[in-house]
């Protein structure tokens, strides 16, 4: 290694380290000598440093045991090859970016496809791109800040080099989530002209993947097991879109419903369920689209019809039942009233003991296996008349059914279950087994 390439690296290493407590002024009396003494101080026999055969007669730096003519010939190619040095680095990361192998993105798009993009990124640029970005600084190099630069910079530059032909996961994912936020083909055509994403075109990889998409919506969605002895509930909301407008007009209500289960590890290797109802429109197959389109044709959920309107009544609970469940919660509230207790006096006495909610967290283990959550297909109207209410409730109940529950859970807001549970009175007993 040339020393002087060699005392560059260890001043930029004391950089690196000073944390930008020390500059080049600190290092304007320390000579190459010194670092040469302090070398051989250290290694002693294990390094030789001598005088080269290059111009200047520059001197070198190898171990002692490295054969003298190999590294002769490779230092002359080095001194002759240094005028473009920089030159023949930029065309030979250029060729290992040729050289990536190109995955189009399929016709049947899938989010899954989008987030992998269309190639990888080689090891050679991201050890080359590492090492310009962090530095000598090895602790910066395995940063998650350090890699997501180096994977942006990259995908920036493969995009750039290969005119973009070749699209990586940040040219795809990152136009499409600012069209999302931002709904604005202005700002989409000024990161793409920066070179940051692709163009506008992203709409039509959009469309593709809502066909994909609702090719899967079905009653019971790809995730969830339908089989008996998986715990299935759902739950129903209003869901407001574009909200924020100043007079409250031009927004969308939607009924959106949430499946979840609690799976059993014997049921693991089941197949999901799968339903044959597609909410398609006649112009797509299961071969994919036949043209790259921008706008969504799809036929919406039907509703079924609710004429009849339901009164409010009230059933009083048998005073035996009240006493029953009030003994099945005595332990738990015994139980409860102890930890405030606790908390309480802990709280007086102690200065570093967290507020209600940290102590139950830390008193208590949660044994909850982990749900499983899906969306259920989406009602394009809001849950405020009777018909979509009911339709919620038919949806429940034929997942109670492809499930073989003989029970399932039903969760609303309070509004949208006081006419639930109207409609589940006024048709006993139909909803009968819905709580």
């Amino acid at each position: 290694m040339n020393f002087t390439q060699l005392f560059g690296r260890y001043q930029a290493l004391l950089l690196e380290f000073g944390d930008y407590e020390l500059n080049l002024d600190d290092f304007k009396d320390y000579r190459p000598e010194m670092l040469e003494k302090k070398l051989l101080q250290r290694f002693g026999d294990q390094i030789i440093i001598e005088a080269s055969n290059g111009p200047r007669n520059q001197k070198i730096v190898h171990k002692a045991n490295v054969d003298i003519s190999i590294m002769a010939n490779d230092i002359t190619f080095l001194h002759q090859s240094n005028e473009k040095k920089i030159e023949n680095i930029a065309y030979q990361l250029r060729n290992y970016i040729k050289q990536i192998d190109l995955h189009p993105l399929p016709s049947k798009l899938s989010a899954d496809d989008v987030i992998r993009g269309e190639c990888e990124i080689p090891e050679e640029l991201l050890d080359f791109m590492e090492n310009l970005i962090s530095g000598p600084d090895i602790a910066q190099k395995d940063s998650e800040e350090t890699n997501l630069r180096v994977k942006s910079i990259l995908s920036d530059i493969i995009y750039a080099v290969s005119k973009g032909r070749c699209k990586p996961a940040k040219s795809i994912t990152l136009g499409l989530a600012v069209k999302s936020l931002t709904n604005s083909r202005q700002v989409i055509t000024i990161l793409n002209r920066y070179g940051h994403t692709i163009g506008y075109n992203l709409a039509e990889l959009e469309t593709e993947m809502t066909y994909i998409s609702v090719q899967d919506n079905k009653v019971i969605p790809t995730g969830i097991t339908a089989v008996n002895g998986c715990s299935t509930h759902v739950a129903f909301d209003n869901f407001d879109r574009f909200v924020d407008t100043t007079s409250g007009k031009d927004t969308m209500h939607n009924t959106v419903g949430i499946i979840y289960q609690f799976p059993r590890s014997e049921f693991q290797d089941i197949e999901v369920a799968t339903s044959s109802t597609s909410l398609l429109d006649e112009d797509q197959d299961e071969q994919g689209p036949h043209r790259k389109r921008r706008r969504f044709s799809v036929i919406s959920r039907e509703v079924r019809p609710y004429f009849q309107k339901p009164k409010t009544t009230m059933q009083l609970l048998p005073g035996d039942s009240i006493i029953d469940r009030i003994d099945v919660c005595k332990g738990a509230t015994e139980i409860a009233i102890t930890k405030d207790l606790l908390w309480i006096m802990s709280l007086s006495q102690l200065d570093f003991v967290p507020m209600w909610l940290g102590y139950n967290c830390m008193v208590y283990m949660d044994q909850s296996e982990i749900q499983k959550n899906e969306y259920l297909p989406q009602i394009n109207s809001s849950p405020t008349s009777y018909a979509i209410v009911n339709e919620t409730l038919n949806m429940a109940n034929e997942i109670s059914e492809k499930c073989q529950q003989n029970q399932i859970i039903v969760t609303y807001d309070l509004a949208i279950a006081k006419m639930a549970m109207q409609i589940q009175n006024k048709d006993k007993p139909k909803f009968d087994h819905i709580l």
